[in-house]
């Protein structure tokens, strides 16, 4: 059972309210904000849950290099409603206890099973969100976050989208979902930002980009919309559920006054 959720979508919802009033001059970045657009649907068997089980989820929260990340919250949600929170220790250590039934939060192929749909946040880093399977009563689930990565418009980065980075979706409905990493885009001033997202090998293929800010947002590939001076825009780079493999994207950027 899925519904639209999280807390992504009300920090979303919020900034384009109140910047649609004012230019912001101390803009603060926004990593953790996932976009308002829907991406194709990717319909899983539907099966009924198995009976509520006792389950303990235990693991570490690391970033890019394996380093711990102390103090990152992760929230488990059910549909719409948060369910249970906790923080990490010093080390990136967690624990979560909580009763679910198998598929209680089911979501797409190869992962109908859900047990629970949990985010993550760290100062810093993009926000992840990932379905949990449980192999066991008790089972140890890792994860691993990116630090928010920035760029300056006219610029271009390399990113990469790994079978296990954070799930993306926005409606939520079954099957919606992809695999996603963020990056954000500073702009000097006023202007018009293009974005492209171009593959770096034959394998890695782009399932959707989406680029927005404060004043639009637009789902294309080249990408091109206006922005304010002193903000930012931020870029999902998007690959289809199921991947098996990392998928490497050059990111190029232009603008102009």
């Amino acid at each position: 059972m899925r519904f639209a959720r999280f807390k992504a979508m009300v920090i979303l919802s919020v900034t384009f309210v109140s910047c649609g009033k004012d230019t912001p001059t101390n803009p603060t970045p926004l990593g953790s904000v996932q976009s308002p657009f829907p991406s194709t649907p990717l319909l899983a068997e539907q099966r009924p849950p198995s009976p509520v089980e006792q389950l303990t989820m235990t693991g570490v929260v690391v970033d890019d290099d394996g380093g711990a990340i102390p103090s990152a919250t992760l929230t488990r949600w059910f549909g719409f409603y948060e369910q249970q929170k906790v923080s990490t220790d010093g080390s990136g250590k967690y624990q979560l206890q909580f009763s679910a039934s198998r598929g209680s939060e089911s979501g797409p192929p190869g992962a109908q099973d859900a047990v629970a749909f949990v985010t993550l946040e760290a100062p810093g880093y993009g926000l992840m969100s990932q379905y949990i399977l449980a192999p066991a009563n008790e089972f140890v689930h890792n994860f691993r976050m990116h630090r928010i990565q920035r760029i300056v418009a006219g610029t271009s980065a390399e990113i990469t989208v790994a079978p296990d980075d954070s799930v993306c979706g926005w409606d939520w409905s079954p099957g919606r979902e992809t695999v996603c990493r963020f990056l954000e885009i500073s702009v000097p001033a006023s202007g018009t930002l293009t974005v492209e997202v171009v593959p770096l090998d034959g394998f890695s293929k782009v399932a959707r980009v989406e680029v927005w800010n404060e004043l639009q947002g637009v789902q294309a590939n080249p990408a091109s919309l206006s922005a304010s001076a002193e903000s930012y825009t931020h870029v999902t780079v998007a690959v289809d559920w199921g991947a098996t493999q990392n998928q490497s994207f050059s990111i190029r950027t232009s603008w102009t006054r």
